[in-house]
Formats: structure tokens, sequence, C-alpha cells
């Protein structure tokens, strides 16, 4: 069986919460009742989406900007790693502070096994609303040092991977993480 590490990107869902309630006329101090029915509602459909997939997924990855459910989701699914990847601060808006938003943020980041943050300002930010603990957490900056690629042999290379370099199908995957990870059991 081929293991295969998921990104819930591929699972979008829009909810009508934080900047885009200003922009659509809602009230930013109240968060209505329907959103809140309908966070749990997409929490639970999403964990049912997921669900047949748990026992073939080593890994949950999430990009989080704050208020997320796939980690909650992928929990309820039955998935024993999630990761996630904290890529800024927590707003600031009054629709930010309402009470069921940051217990979602909180119940988000409990149930993730790691969470990589971009900086220490993330880091910090995220400390002092969720909780969020060094131990939880590695810090990967944004960004990275390109390699000197000068006298590089790409067949040589290929070779290393594939039997046919010159006919077979290398395909690679980009990231940022570069050294031994491993989230708590």
């Amino acid at each position: 069986m081929t293991r295969v590490f998921w990104d819930t990107n591929l699972f979008v869902y829009l909810f009508e919460g934080g900047e885009s309630a200003a922009a659509n006329g809602l009230a930013t101090s109240r968060f209505p009742f329907r959103l809140m029915a309908g966070y749990v509602r997409d929490t639970i459909r999403l964990a049912r989406l997921m669900r047949p997939y748990r026992d073939k997924v080593d890994l949950v990855h999430v990009n989080r900007v704050g208020c997320e459910i796939q980690t909650i989701a992928a929990k309820l699914a039955g998935f024993k790693k999630v990761l996630t990847t904290v890529h800024n601060l927590p707003g600031e808006d009054a629709a930010a502070q309402h009470w069921f938003k940051r217990k979602v943020e909180a119940l988000s980041f409990a149930r993730g096994d790691m969470h990589i943050v971009v900086s220490d300002a993330v880091y910090d930010a995220w400390h002092d609303r969720v909780g969020l603990s060094r131990e939880q957490t590695v810090r990967i900056h944004n960004g990275m040092q390109p390699p000197d690629y000068t006298g590089f042999d790409r067949k040589a290379y290929r070779r290393q991977f594939c039997s046919d370099p010159e006919n077979d199908v290398l395909i690679g995957i980009v990231a940022r993480i570069v050294g031994p990870f491993c989230a708590p059991a």
C-alpha cells in the first residue's frame, strides 16, 4: 500500500466570518448563530469526507491562518497525525475576538500534533492567544536560500532514483521541511 501525505487545502470551505463579515455588512461584534451552526455542521461534514482515507494517509497537513476546522475534522475522522503550518498572527478585529471563534481556534490548535510557525512573532502571538507550547512547535522561516547548482549533473542525479533516467517519470515535491520531523505519539 502506498502511503501518502495529504494536504487539506484540497478541501476549501468558505465561511462568512472575520473580515468578510464586515465586508458583507454583518455585525462584527456579534457572531450570528447560523455561522456557529455552520462551523459545527461543516466540521462534521469534512470529517465524514475525510474518514474513508484515515487508514491510507500517514500525515494530514493543514495550512492554517487561525480559525480552521480541518484539524478538528481530521481528528474526528480518526487520523493519527496532524501537522499544521501557522503563517500569520491572530486577528484583532471584533469578529476575531468573539468567544465562539476563540474556542474553535483553541480546539483546532489543541488537535494538532505539531505546528510549524514561520517566526517567533507568530509563535508568541498564538502562545498568548491559545496556549501554544514550544514542545508542539518548530520554527521554519518563510523562504530559503537557493542551493548552488553549478556543475549539477541532472542525468547522474536521476540515475539514483530511476532505472531508465531518460524515459522514466520522476516526480518531486518542493518543501521547506529539511530535517527529521516526528509528531508526538
